[in-house]
């Protein structure tokens, strides 16, 4: 009889799509930084738009900012 349970040696799947995913989200941010010129926040605001990433929670954009009089 076979175990049904995966065997250590066997990738985690979900795990290295993730990390493929962030490393080339990093990679797409820092080209958008250094070749193209922008700030590091809308380099990653927009490598995060380019693989359907969420938002960064921590960055707000400035026009999201503004006081209210």
């Amino acid at each position: 009889m076979t175990s049904m349970t995966p065997s250590h040696s066997e990738p985690d799947t979900e795990a290295t799509n993730h990390d493929a995913r962030l490393e080339a989200f990093e990679e797409r941010a820092a080209i958008l930084e250094f070749d193209a010129g922008l700030t590091r926040t809308e380099a990653e605001r927009r490598a995060r738009a380019a693989y359907g990433l969420a938002p960064d929670p921590n960055h707000s954009r400035p026009s999201d900012r503004r006081t209210r009089r």
